[in-house]
């Protein structure tokens, strides 16, 4: 006869390959030997939570508490069942009932931690990780979770790290591989990312936040079609799902799709119990449609409500809000956001957030000598880059200012020579925030007020190509036939692809000038259908190289991303191609951006692959080149 750790062996295996019904009779014979063993209620409550049987699972679990009120692991599955049932009071006692007993049981620290995080409270939450892990340096489950905190504030270094050891630890778990995928993603690494979401789906077909993140990474690696597919079973099965349905319409915008989706989405949103949460998701779906106004105005009761909902959702709302209103110029509307909610957040990974001095104001910090600049993990390279104008630019006779930020941006520092990069993981940065009042959050310089910020975006150039640098670059082009045009396209087909100038090249085959490529990424294989263009990427030891190039050529022709961005702030002219829900940096007044005045932005009256709009754009973008060529040729005769 079977003993019962033969039995709960057995049923072990069967979980793991996905049998719940063989597992599940294996319990219940366990329980039929031994009523009220522990662990065998707890993983058949766990069987039935995965089953969607809420109510067969608190039987259990209250039984084996019942029997063992110190059962900590049982006291944590109830306090999740709570949780999903929105009980999120009962849920916390238990949780602190549990640490009582246990101050690091692996499980309840994480459920601790995830309550810090939704009350804005990280260094708790990352205390309790800390603590836990010490406690059980080889628990894959406080790894992860670890890492999933660093990745919220684009922690990227650490994040990874931990996640990649929480994989090693216990390779078949789908939720690790999936905290794994979903990092490399933020990280830009979406093909291996994909390969990851896609092996942890096969093990949890029906978990909808893992099919959320692979939707979302198929359709960054131009997979849309396979995207909105899986986007549109999850609103098929999970209605209330609202990230569902704007991932559904986001990959339609991709695809140029007409649908009947938005009035659909409208109906769950109105039917929706969460309605702060529902009517961010509104804003949301607004701004992906390119309708900033009524985006705001959809926030305009939200960032009304501080204190009174939720601390990251109240986030979200302050971060979309801004958004729109610099994607629109509606800056002031940045004026009535509450005073007490416009600090910024600046919280790096095991040190206290650096708080905004009281003695000076944001424009004079940001202009302060002995201040250093941080730039948060939040914001994208991107974001980072337009920003840099504020506070970088060195006074005669000042000492070259330092600048911390996650490593991901080292990169950018090559821009600016007269300041010092240095990574938030580094000895100086524990230094600097000894004395928080001397570091200054870069986005202070969007809560200036708006009358200021207008005036002050229009900075001149604050990039500076390297002087030796740019001889070399002149030297190498200055036999070839003039216009230089630049081109910049992106990696993948969600973006813009080099084969979607097409018509613009072929008819760039009348001017006598030049095509060179700027990219020197793996986008450059596009180049090898294009024999023509230059590839001068393939010299660029840093983006160095890319100021130099730039400041050689007489218009770079694009879409976001990089090139441009240094273009502008390098007062070069360009063009930059974008659709009608453009980021807040490319708003243009008069066809010229208001961040970058070089920089024409050509924004199309419609969504979809650049494929199909590009025929609509190749005119102006001829007649943009056509004004170079005959600039160039007054030169010449003059």
């Amino acid at each position: 006869m079977m003993s019962v750790d033969d039995r709960l062996k057995a049923a072990a295996q069967h979980r793991t390959f996905g049998d719940r019904l063989s597992a599940a009779s294996l319990y219940e014979a366990v329980l039929f030997m031994s009523p009220g063993h522990g662990a065998a209620l707890r993983a058949l409550a766990e069987i039935r939570l995965e089953e969607g049987n809420s109510e067969a699972a608190a039987k259990l679990l209250q039984e084996a508490l019942t029997r063992d009120p110190a059962d900590c692991d049982a006291r944590v599955l109830m306090a999740s069942l709570q949780q999903v049932n929105g009980n999120s009071r009962d849920a916390e006692k238990l949780i602190e009932e549990t640490l009582v007993l246990d101050p690091h049981h692996p499980a309840a620290s994480v459920l601790r931690a995830e309550q810090f995080l939704r009350s804005g409270r990280f260094e708790r939450a990352e205390r309790q990780l800390r603590g836990a892990l010490e406690q059980h340096p080889e628990e894959a489950d406080l790894m992860s979770a670890l890492a999933g905190l660093y990745a919220r504030v684009k922690h990227s270094a650490a994040a990874l790290d931990l996640a990649q050891q929480a994989v090693s630890k216990a390779p078949d778990d789908p939720q690790h591989l999936a905290t794994l995928g979903c990092i490399l993603a933020e990280t830009g690494n979406h093909d291996k990312a994909l390969a990851l979401l896609e092996e942890a789906h096969l093990k949890l077909p029906a978990d909808p936040i893992l099919m959320l993140h692979l939707a979302d990474c198929q359709a960054q690696t131009g997979q849309v079609v396979d995207a909105r597919l899986l986007a549109k079973r999850l609103t098929l099965q999970f209605p209330d799902l609202l990230a569902a349905w704007l991932l559904l319409m986001r990959t339609e915008t991709l695809l140029g799709v007409e649908s009947d989706t938005f009035p659909e989405f409208l109906q769950r949103v109105k039917l929706h119990k969460d309605k702060p949460s529902a009517l961010l998701a509104l804003a949301t779906a607004y701004r992906q449609k390119g309708d900033h106004d009524q985006s705001l105005r959809l926030l305009q009761p939200l960032v009304g409500a501080a204190g009174k909902i939720e601390h990251n959702l109240y986030r979200d709302v302050l971060a979309l809000y801004r958004d729109c209103a610099l994607a629109s110029d509606a800056l002031e509307s940045l004026d009535r956001i509450p005073e007490q909610s416009s600090a910024p957040s600046a919280t790096v990974p095991g040190h206290a957030s650096p708080a905004p001095g009281a003695a000076y104001s944001t424009e004079d910090r940001l202009q302060l000598e002995t201040a250093d600049l941080f730039i948060e993990p939040g914001l994208t390279s991107l974001e980072a880059l337009v920003l840099l104008r504020f506070g970088v630019q060195t006074p005669t006779g000042r000492k070259r200012r330092r600048i911390f930020g996650p490593d991901y941006l080292s990169p950018v520092s090559d821009l600016f020579p007269d300041s010092i990069f240095n990574s938030t993981g580094t000895p100086e940065w524990v230094h600097a925030v000894a004395t928080p009042e001397n570091v200054v959050p870069l986005s202070d310089a969007l809560f200036l007020p708006s009358d200021r910020l207008r005036q002050l975006r229009k900075t001149g150039s604050y990039v500076r190509p390297d002087a030796d640098r740019q001889q070399v670059w002149r030297a190498s082009l200055e036999d070839l036939p003039r216009p230089l045009i630049a081109f910049s396209w992106n990696s993948g087909r969600s973006g813009l692809l080099l084969d979607d100038y097409r018509p613009l090249l072929d008819a760039f085959q009348g001017f006598q000038g030049t095509s060179i490529s700027v990219m020197w990424d793996d986008a450059r294989r596009q180049l090898a259908d294009w024999p023509d263009l230059i590839d001068a990427g393939r010299h660029f030891q840093s983006l160095s190289d890319l100021a130099a190039l730039l400041a050689e050529v007489d218009l770079l022709i694009g879409p976001d991303g990089l090139p441009l961005h240094v273009a502008g702030a390098m007062e070069r002219p360009a063009v930059v191609l974008t659709q009608p829900a453009h980021p807040w940096y490319w708003h243009a007044q008069d066809g010229k951006a208001t961040w970058y005045p070089s920089v024409q932005v050509l924004k199309s009256k419609r969504f979809g692959h650049w494929a199909s709009l590009m025929e609509e754009a190749t005119e102006p973008l001829l007649n943009a080149i056509g004004a170079h060529a005959s600039r160039e040729a007054e030169l010449i005769s003059g």
